[in-house]
């Protein structure tokens, strides 16, 4: 069967080391009548646990969580858990308040840190028994403490599908490159990191594994990014909804070709609106995007831009376009923009 996670609980305390004839063994061995050794217990250096740092202020901290697990929650306290569906759950911290690592070990089926007010770190992966969870929607909404996550956070998470709202209104200082990269079944990030304040750039190579992404609308919605990285969305060429995406972003400048590979977007509504600091856009930015029919909005307000915007209004196919270039007046060819476009 290959090597096996496990606890050994006795006692109301949870054992990491076996005890025998004055020594510690970090391993175990089975004797047969043959004499011939089969190890049957070994001690996993990596075993440590999922683990998170929390800042508790309330001296309560709580979990929503499902499984049967042990949780070591960081003041000498170890506890058993058995939630057949989520549930939360809590402990009251009685020496003081004051930041805390919490470790969660076992068979963990489920969990969300949803609107949790306490986390402030990610230490390592999420566990290896959330592989077939699918829907990550609001797993880190509104943690309004989380700053620091790890690069191999969703390492484990193969079967992720959604992460809507996953990290929005969180407080995370950087997006770290490989965040998604085992997420090779992930379709929507919609809003995924709307209202994130305090990152201003992304990895170009971000969503290069997750090949079967559809929506991004409204991904970096209000967040501090000054510009979109050449080939973040090379990878993606099944995306059809690019609404809002860095809608009242920080970006400067837009890099040549970076929409080249969404050929099946139908939907730029407001991707770029209320841009106040959008000083560039490439002439030719929407020209491989032939089933894009929605436009309207799309640089709304972005009274900054100085090239000329692409001429979207030459094409047959456009449904949506109502106040697509509105206050673009600075424009190189804005005098070319007809008044309905406007």
């Amino acid at each position: 069967m290959g090597r096996q996670s496990s606890r050994m609980w006795f006692g109301n305390n949870d054992h990491k080391d076996i005890y025998f004839d004055g020594h510690y063994h970090k391993q175990m061995y089975f004797c047969d009548e043959n004499k011939e050794l089969s190890l049957v217990w070994e001690k996993l250096e990596d075993a440590a646990g999922f683990q998170f740092s929390a800042l508790v202020t309330t001296y309560t901290l709580y979990l929503t969580i499902a499984g049967d697990f042990v949780i070591d929650w960081g003041d000498g306290t170890i506890q058993r858990y058995s939630k057949e569906n989520l549930s939360r759950i809590y402990h009251e911290y009685s020496l003081q308040i004051g930041s805390y690592t919490v470790t969660i070990s076992g068979n963990v089926t489920d969990l969300s840190f949803s609107a949790n007010r306490e986390i402030t770190k990610i230490i390592n992966a999420l566990p290896a028994t959330l592989s077939n969870k699918e829907d990550f929607t609001d797993f880190f909404w509104q943690c309004e403490k989380l700053r620091e996550i790890p690069s191999d956070l969703f390492s484990n998470c193969v079967g992720a599908k959604s992460f809507k709202k996953c990290f929005s209104e969180s407080v995370i200082e950087e997006v770290p490159e490989g965040l998604f990269d085992a997420c090779v079944n992930a379709e929507d990030f919609s809003s995924c990191f709307s209202e994130c304040y305090n990152f201003n750039a992304v990895p170009s190579t971000l969503f290069a594994n997750c090949n079967k992404a559809l929506y991004f609308n409204s991904c970096f919605y209000n967040t501090e990014i000054t510009r979109v990285p050449k080939g973040l969305f090379d990878n993606n060429p099944l995306v059809t909804n690019m609404a809002y995406c860095f809608y009242s972003s920080r970006i400067g400048m837009i890099e040549d070709n970076v929409f080249d590979s969404l050929q099946f977007v139908t939907n730029y509504n407001g991707c770029f609106a209320y841009c106040s600091q959008l000083t560039t856009v490439p002439y030719e930015l929407f020209d491989k995007n032939y089933n894009a029919v929605n436009f309207e909005k799309t640089f709304f307000g972005c009274r900054n831009i100085t090239t000329k915007v692409p001429p979207l209004w030459e094409r047959d196919n456009v449904e949506e376009y109502t106040e697509c270039y509105y206050a673009v007046n600075n424009a190189e060819n804005y005098s070319e923009i007809p008044d309905d476009w406007k």
